[in-house]
């Protein structure tokens, strides 16, 4: 009988230890996510004004509850906003909320909003420039003015803005040296139908732009 009690122990002891590891793997692999984290839609490329939001251009991720934005944008929502079109520009990877769409016809053209411009596009451009810029576009052979516009941000291939190494963004252009990355894209402020203009003369992927800085014009 004794030995029989000591066996059960022996038995309750070792079902409690593979609980207990099967407890903590379950935290570790999916536990910690489902209790710590909220799952949210985001957009899985740069979104532009004038654009339409689809569920494939949207992809779910896990993020801390206060990270979550005031009444996003969820999954069964996309179908009843198939028709609606984004009004600002909205950074891939991130989230998409009810505010941010509108029909066309409340879309004003003439608000400026911030497009990108991947430097594969362009032919010329200093790597000195940065935030808050003048700048004038052309076509690459110079035939065609597209418009002058204030840079909104220098982006490296990582997303983060082009700063020297001291994280400073000096603003004597020939003091600009030290960069600390890689210039990827030109972010402008404009309005759609001057982007749509901008957008017309790329219709590959060859070096189309020509971006002067303010000095050079």
């Amino acid at each position: 009988m004794k030995f029989d009690k000591v066996k059960i122990r022996a038995v309750i002891g070792l079902v409690l230890m593979i609980t207990a590891i099967l407890g903590m793997y379950w935290w570790e692999n999916t536990g910690r996510a489902e209790v710590m984290f909220t799952e949210v839609l985001v957009v899985k490329k740069d979104m532009n004004v004038g654009d339409i939001i689809r569920l494939e251009n949207m992809k779910k991720i896990k993020i801390l509850p206060f990270n979550k934005l005031e009444n996003p944008l969820k999954e069964k929502d996309i179908q009843s906003f198939k028709n609606k079109k984004i009004k600002q520009f909205i950074p891939k990877g991130s989230q998409v909320t009810k505010e941010m769409l509108a029909d066309e016809d409340e879309i004003k053209k003439e608000n400026p909003s911030i497009f990108k411009i991947p430097v594969e596009c362009i032919e010329s451009y200093s790597s000195s420039l940065r935030k808050g810029d003048k700048i004038k576009i052309l076509t690459a052979d110079e035939t065609k003015e597209l418009g002058e516009f204030k840079v909104a941000h220098i982006k490296d291939e990582e997303e983060c803005e082009i700063t020297n190494l001291e994280g400073l963004i000096e603003d004597n252009v020939f003091k600009r040296d030290n960069n600390s990355s890689v210039i990827k894209f030109i972010e402008i402020v404009a309005t759609l139908e001057e982007y749509k203009k901008i957008e017309s003369e790329i219709v590959s992927e060859e070096k189309q732009l020509l971006v002067l800085q303010k000095g050079e014009f």
